[in-house]
């Protein structure tokens, strides 16, 4: 080295040997105690033979030699040396980026050197953030967003930088799940599907409200924006969550509708020891159809001791209580509540059945009630009697039935809405008396009166037999409400017999029939009806010249229909053979 002066002073020069030569010359002068050293860097110089390009690099060269002492004197030093290019500057790509929190970005630094060249200094370069609560930067160049915000990221290799902007935006979706991913509903159901986004920061929300919903097949199932599912028809359609560009699907099958529910039905819920109510299981399905199941579902009962059911639905009350009795069926069930309560009257029976009873009879009835365990109990007093026609038969409260008019009605025992019936048949009446002829001076009567009962005229059909029980003479007579008719035995009822032998003694039958239908109370044919009330006076002893009489009621007896027919046969024969013969006459009065 050769000294010289206290200075700066710096030169270049270049020598080309056929090839590029880089030279440099370094100068170093002590200046306030600190050496500085100036680089210049040549460039390729292309041989120049030229006159004027020889004098230029040998007046150069010439220079050099000459300051070399003054330098060294000075304390500098004076060194010739080889170089490689010079870094001048950094370049951050990308520039101006922008990110959503939770997401990163890689920078990269490129620098240029001095000869143009340019050089990958990520990994050597010092990274730094302008603003690391927003964005925090590693040794790699690798950003990582913090929070919403702005930031410079800027590389530095020695004393040369380059910076680029860095936004962080708010955290964006990255994907969607759809809950359940994967589903079977019946026909007739929907439902709930739910979306949750997955956002850049990692963190989960749920966006079924805000997600975009669509199906693939609508004719198999509709889906509403909030993510309701509703079934169509029995098929697969796939649904789908979208939010911009992200989405997500589930597949939803669509099955034949199954069994919602089932409801108990009864005949009544409150069941008399001793009754039965029929249950009806009906199944409601997903698609709104319903179904009797009454035999198909499994039946019990919470007490089978209060209630029992049988397995066709058949509940049966045991004790007095209540309990829950269910239909079950394919994991769903109904159910009702059964009362089991007092014994309750089922039945009305009235005896005797169907009586007859005379004309003016009186007969007891009596109202049994039989209840639905069994058991029977006297209802006749409690009971409240009704007659359909009370003009043919009255009944009291007691159950005490009245014979009034000859014919038939219908006799209702009720309570607590139970009816017993009867029929009562009112028969007529004949009314009998012997009799004993007597003398012409010791005759005797028959006295026949209408009390009016029935309102109207009555026809008094009479019938004589003789002592040998054959029927001599028969007739009939008028008599008017509250009239009097007076006949007499020997003049009227035996004065006419069919044949020639006297009636000496025999008996005198009475029975008073329809004058409305009959007029003129012809005895061959009768409506048996009414009331009459006879007497007749009897021949009690006799002596030549006078004779003791007494007097009483005729006896009454059920007219039968056999009776009736036979009196009408007789009679009829008699008018048509007895050529005015075995008529008897009416007497006299009414």
């Amino acid at each position: 080295m050769l000294p010289v002066m206290d200075g700066t002073i710096g030169f270049v020069w270049s020598l080309e040997h056929g090839a590029r030569m880089i030279q440099k010359v370094v100068i170093r002068i002590p200046q306030e105690r600190e050496p500085s050293v100036f680089t210049f860097l040549s460039t390729q110089l292309k041989p120049r033979p030229d006159p004027e390009w020889l004098l230029r690099r040998g007046l150069c060269l010439a220079l050099l030699i000459l300051l070399s002492p003054c330098l060294v004197g000075c304390g500098g030093t004076v060194a010739m040396t080889s170089s490689t290019p010079q870094l001048t500057a950094l370049e951050v790509s990308p520039q101006n980026s922008t990110i959503a929190l939770g997401q990163t970005m890689q920078f990269k630094a490129t620098g240029e050197f001095s000869d143009g060249s340019s050089k990958d200094e990520t990994s050597t370069a010092v990274w730094t953030s302008s603003n690391s609560g927003v964005a925090s930067v590693a040794a790699t160049g690798l950003a990582t967003s913090l929070s919403v915000g702005n930031a410079r990221m800027t590389a530095s290799v020695g004393t040369i930088s380059g910076s680029t902007a860095l936004a962080v935006a708010k955290s964006s979706i990255v994907s969607i799940a759809i809950d359940p991913s994967a589903l079977s509903i019946p026909l007739g159901a929907a439902a709930q599907l739910k979306a949750t986004a997955t956002y850049t920061d990692k963190s989960t929300q749920d966006v079924t409200n805000s997600v975009t919903w669509a199906t693939s097949r609508p004719d198999i199932a509709v889906v509403s924006s909030s993510g309701l599912a509703a079934s169509k028809s029995v098929g697969a359609a796939s649904i789908t969550a979208t939010s911009g560009s992200i989405n997500a699907s589930c597949k939803l099958n669509v099955l034949p509708p199954a069994l919602a529910s089932i409801a108990v039905e009864a005949t009544r819920s409150t069941i008399p020891l001793g009754a039965t109510a029929q249950l009806t299981a009906v199944g409601t399905y997903t698609n709104g159809s319903a179904q009797n199941l009454t035999k198909s579902v499994t039946w019990s009962s919470a007490s089978d001791l209060v209630v029992s059911v049988s397995s066709t639905g058949v509940a049966d009350a045991r004790k007095l209580g209540t309990s829950v009795v269910t239909a079950a069926t394919a994991g769903i069930s109904g159910s009702i509540t059964l009362t089991a309560s007092p014994a309750a009257l089922t039945s009305i029976s009235i005896s005797p059945a169907n009586p007859a009873i005379p004309l003016t009879a009186s007969l007891q009835l009596a109202a049994t009630g039989t209840f639905t365990d069994g058991s029977t109990q006297n209802l006749t007093s409690s009971a409240t009697w009704e007659v359909v026609n009370a003009a043919i038969v009255s009944v009291s409260g007691a159950g005490g039935a009245t014979a009034l008019e000859v014919g038939s009605t219908a006799v209702d025992a009720t309570l607590a809405g139970i009816t017993g019936s009867t029929t009562i048949t009112v028969q007529p009446i004949a009314a009998v008396s012997y009799f004993t002829a007597g003398q012409a001076n010791a005759d005797t009567t028959l006295r026949i009166t209408n009390p009016g009962a029935s309102g109207g005229n009555l026809c008094a059909m009479v019938y004589v037999f003789d002592q040998d029980q054959q029927m001599a003479e028969c007739c009939g007579c008028r008599i008017s409400p509250d009239g009097l008719r007076t006949l007499s035995f020997n003049k009227d009822l035996t004065a006419n017999p069919l044949t020639d032998t006297p009636t000496t003694t025999g008996t005198v039958m009475l029975v008073t029939a329809d004058y409305a239908s009959n007029p003129a109370c012809n005895a061959a044919s009768i409506t048996p009806t009414g009331l009459g009330i006879a007497w007749a006076t009897h021949l009690q002893a006799f002596a030549t010249e006078t004779a003791v009489t007494s007097e009483e009621s005729l006896s009454q007896t059920p007219l039968s229909a056999t009776v009736s027919a036979a009196l009408q046969s007789q009679c009829l024969f008699i008018q048509q053979l007895g050529s005015g013969r075995g008529i008897c006459s009416c007497g006299s009065g009414d």
